[in-house]
């Protein structure tokens, strides 16, 4: 029974390592998504829209669904071509 209740404690360290590691890990990921698309509009607020677009495409790459980033990226397409 011992044997069994160590085994399971041990799991459930196991788990609860990979969920810390993960979260920090999606943090990260967050603050260098967030300084990519601030620095796509700083760029695109200072009309420099090739520099502005490869930071949204950099951004574009951890989140699809923002509808802003979407629209600036293709204001900047617009500008460029």
């Amino acid at each position: 029974m011992i044997e069994l209740a160590f085994t399971f404690m041990k799991y459930l360290l196991t788990i609860t390592a990979i969920l810390i590691a993960t979260t920090g890990l999606r943090a990260q990921e967050k603050s260098y998504y967030e300084n990519l698309v601030g620095e796509g509009n700083r760029d695109f607020e200072d009309e420099q829209y090739n520099l502005a677009t490869q930071f949204y495409q950099e951004a574009m790459t951890f989140d699809v669904n923002n509808p802003v980033v979407d629209y600036r990226l293709a204001e900047c397409y617009r500008h460029t071509f």
